[in-house]
């Protein structure tokens, strides 16, 4: 009986005969550029989600170098990785806020399905997922309370001296919306976290202690090389 062939030996063929196909089609197998945008990031409470109505988007950035392996004309593999901002705002109609902004070495992977037009138009749409390593970030508090609860500072991952707790790796889905021509694109992504990113101890007449999953939406244009 004929050994199994190894799954790596294997995803190296598939690979390589799609390049094959690409490359007799016309069509460039490998797209390589950057893009960057507006991040609009939030939480999503979990533990005491009774924040989840006064919490809104803080304004945060993003870049990436991404590359792109065309399997066909239609199915791609993109493969990023770069800076995004991440945090959120809350706020209350008595004047109480907290704000959160964080900074992550973020990898997004996701699947791209793209319909051209003959004029080189292009839409296109994505599901994937990313990984992300915290890197720091800065808080703002003003409750009223007083102490830590009326300051500013920095965070870092596994600051037990903080009311703020940020734990180290984030991950999520995401999912991707866009339009490219030959070499500019437009894009809109949705991403939601699925590990516990911070816990958090508000002062006592401000709920129990919670965590924060990751969210947001972004806005981006990039350009192909």
């Amino acid at each position: 009986m004929e050994p199994r062939r190894p799954p790596l030996r294997s995803l190296v063929l598939v690979f390589l005969l799609a390049a094959g196909g690409a490359f007799a089609q016309g069509q460039k197998f490998l797209d390589l550029g950057v893009k960057g945008g507006l991040a609009l990031p939030s939480f999503i409470w979990t533990g005491d989600d009774g924040w989840n109505d006064i919490t809104y988007f803080a304004v945060q950035g993003e870049v990436y170098a991404f590359a792109c392996a065309n399997l066909s004309p239609t199915f791609g593999i993109e493969l990023e990785a770069g800076y995004r901002g991440k945090g959120c705002v809350v706020s209350d109609d008595y004047g109480n806020y907290a704000k959160w902004y964080m900074d992550y070495l973020e990898f997004p992977v996701w699947a791209k399905w793209t319909a051209h037009a003959p004029s080189g138009f292009g839409i296109y749409g994505g599901l994937g997922g990313y990984a992300a390593i915290f890197l720091g970030g800065r808080y703002e508090f003003s409750t009223g309370e007083g102490g830590v609860w009326d300051s500013s500072g920095s965070l870092s991952s596994g600051d037990s001296d903080s009311p703020t707790l940020v734990r180290p790796l984030d991950c999520g889905a995401l999912l991707v919306a866009g339009m490219e021509s030959r070499h500019w694109m437009g894009e809109m992504r949705f991403s939601f976290g699925f590990l516990q990113s911070m816990d958090f101890t508000p002062p006592p007449d401000f709920g129990g202690e919670r965590g924060s999953l990751n969210s947001g939406i972004d806005f981006l244009v990039g350009y192909k090389l």
